[in-house]
């Protein structure tokens, strides 16, 4: 029943066209069976050889009959004669109609189920050996990536720490700052005392250059008033010997001028008279007013 379908299909197949000679394969499978037409015209004898043995006659009334078991089945079907071969086994064959239309079919040995099997096997192995290489790099795809996270977590720890390093350094930072500020103050307490010393000596030092000053002023002023003065001054320059005999001239000349002078002192300062507003007129002021009334040295100048 397969192969009569099989065959049918094969008729079936080949029965849309008209076949100018040999319709087939040109090479198949060692054993396999195979379909190949001869295109045929009604009222002719054919006979169909396959490697030089026949397998099929037709004669002019139609009819159709095999002649090889080989021969799954054989007929005419729309001006085709189709036929249905059951396998060759390896080699090269020449297949014809009436001695013409030949055609080589060319029969190539089916593959070795062992053999096939241990490609397949080769091939799965070659897979697997793959795939245990995929599964190895993802293994080691795992490894890195847990040492990836190891390193991370170490760098973690790290920054840490060198968190921790700066923490330390910005509190040694202000403790050198604190202790900068303290110092500043410190100096500038002692250049604040310093400078205030500083200009109380100067204070001083002014002081005691302007005694100086006032001191040397006046006795310029003592010079230009008191000739004995000035010459106990200049006689202050001399030698030492020099020195003793000008003192004793001194004194001797202060003694007579005390001695002259004595009087005066004596009888006082003011005399009897008063002014206007009842009070005391000296002796230099009566001898000054005597001058100008008498027209001496103290008069007023005249008008003219």
């Amino acid at each position: 029943m397969k192969k009569f379908t099989l065959f049918l299909i094969s008729i079936l197949l080949l029965a849309g066209f008209v076949s100018a000679g040999y319709e087939g394969p040109s090479t198949v499978p060692e054993g396999a069976s195979w379909v190949f037409s001869f295109n045929v015209s009604s009222g002719t004898e054919y006979t169909v050889t396959l490697g030089g043995n026949e397998i099929v006659k037709v004669f002019s009334s139609g009819a159709v009959v095999p002649l090889s078991k080989d021969v799954i089945g054989s007929s005419v079907f729309g001006g085709d004669l189709v036929v249905h071969h059951a396998g060759l086994s390896e080699g090269t064959y020449t297949v014809s109609i009436n001695g013409s239309d030949s055609k080589e079919i060319t029969v190539v040995p089916l593959v070795n189920e062992s053999e096939i099997l241990s490609s397949v096997n080769s091939k799965v192995d070659s897979k697997l050996s793959e795939l245990d290489g995929f599964e190895q790099s993802l293994k080691n795809l795992e490894v890195d990536g847990k040492e990836f996270f190891r390193r991370i977590n170490e760098n973690t720890d790290n920054l840490s720490s060198f968190n921790s390093q700066i923490d330390s350094v910005q509190s040694d930072l202000s403790t050198v700052k604190s202790d900068v500020a303290s110092l500043d103050s410190r100096v500038n307490e002692t250049l604040n005392t310093k400078t205030a010393s500083l200009e109380e000596r100067l204070s001083v030092i002014e002081g005691i250059e302007n005694e100086r000053q006032a001191a040397k002023l006046a006795e310029e002023e003592a010079k230009k008033i008191s000739p004995v003065t000035g010459f106990v001054t200049a006689a202050q320059g001399l030698a030492l010997p020099i020195g003793a005999v000008l003192v004793v001239a001194l004194v001797v000349v202060l003694a007579f001028i005390v001695k002259s002078k004595l009087p005066e002192f004596t009888e006082g300062i003011y005399g009897p008279e008063k002014d206007e507003h009842n009070l005391p007129v000296s002796y230099k002021d009566e001898a000054i007013a005597d001058e100008i009334v008498s027209g001496g040295k103290w008069k007023f100048p005249e008008r003219d």
